[in-house]
């Protein structure tokens, strides 16, 4: 690694300094023994949001589909290795059946059974298309999907280089900020209660909208039986805390949300949307809940929990799983 950019390090780096860092160190002309240095140091030092918002820049900079206006994104950065049916999805699913045009980015499964990509391709969801494609997509049936690797090559550079290293590096945390289609709205689950500050830091200095949450029990979304922190952005960030059973009524346990059992994940998630599994229902209504405050269709998370459990009751969510995939069956 460069000199110049060695020293750097011994400071908070500003966006451009970030930005620029990340685009030389994505380039094939990199080695990974400068990626390795770069890590290393920014483990030292720590991350910061403005940090992270030039690298995550840097990153969709480089993708091959380009910003969409209006859409919006649920994300976790997974890592709570509690295997709970694919909430996020069924979160923005939910969303989708309600008019919000989601983007949503992910991965196959890496800790938990079911990932995002693993529980679309099973319903059908095709992968492979272009940017024309994605704009149809988002104005057809108000939903896409953008599997990471696919559209971005960045984190593949970096792969041999975190693998040298036997602790969790920036890359770790960095998919829930580097959609291709850049959401104007994101709404963030993290593992790390460390990187709630960072993430709304990130989203009020780019000037998005969304909130950011953790579950005292290191689930990376709202949890259903133990309180969830979230710090909500819009122009300013405010922070609630929600006790899951004086939301939804309902006493919740693991076992209604969660199994090792990828069959069963699949088929719980699926009874969830529908609304055939009351439990599930609630749980994901939790997660659509935070997207339709920051979507300002709801002022405060009761009205916005009941706003979506009746898009999953009325069957509004499941008729918008059979556009988004096809005509399926559950196993």
């Amino acid at each position: 690694m460069p000199e110049t950019e060695e020293k750097m390090f011994n400071r908070n780096l500003s966006y451009f300094e970030s930005f620029a860092i990340m685009k030389r160190l994505a380039s094939p002309d990199a080695s990974d023994q400068d990626r390795i240095a770069f890590l290393k140091m920014l483990h030292n030092k720590g991350i910061t949001s403005t940090e992270m918002a030039g690298f995550s820049a840097a990153i969709r900079s480089l993708a091959s589909i380009s910003p969409v206006d209006g859409v919006s994104d649920i994300v976790g950065t997974g890592g709570d290795l509690l295997n709970t049916v694919n909430v996020s999805t069924a979160a923005a699913i939910t969303a989708s059946a309600m008019g919000i045009k989601i983007a949503k980015h992910g991965n196959r499964a890496v800790t938990g059974k079911v990932g995002s990509a693993d529980f679309l391709s099973r319903i059908g969801y095709r992968f492979d298309f272009d940017h024309d494609e994605l704009l149809k997509r988002i104005n057809g049936n108000g939903f896409a999907f953008l599997l990471a690797p696919q559209f971005n090559r960045t984190f593949r550079m970096f792969s041999e280089a975190r693998k040298q290293l036997p602790y969790k590096t920036v890359f770790n945390y960095m998919g829930p900020v580097t959609n291709p289609a850049d959401p104007q709205t994101i709404i963030i689950g993290s593992s790390d209660p460390s990187m709630l500050p960072v993430y709304a830091g990130l989203l009020n200095e780019t000037g998005k909208t969304g909130a950011v949450v953790t579950a005292q029990n290191g689930m990376d979304e709202v949890s259903p039986f133990c309180r969830s922190r979230l710090l909500f952005v819009n122009e300013k960030i405010s922070e609630l805390n929600i006790e899951p059973e004086e939301i939804t009524g309902t006493r919740i346990e693991k076992e209604d949300v969660a199994s090792g059992n990828p069959d069963r994940n699949f088929n719980m998630t699926i009874s969830g949307i529908r609304g055939e599994d009351e439990k599930i229902a609630k749980f994901i209504a939790l997660n659509t809940a935070p997207l339709i405050i920051s979507r300002n269709i709801a002022k405060n998370f009761a009205d916005a929990y009941e706003i979506s459990l009746d898009a999953i009751l009325s069957g509004r969510a499941g008729k918008q799983l059979n556009k988004i995939g096809g005509p399926f069956n559950a196993q």
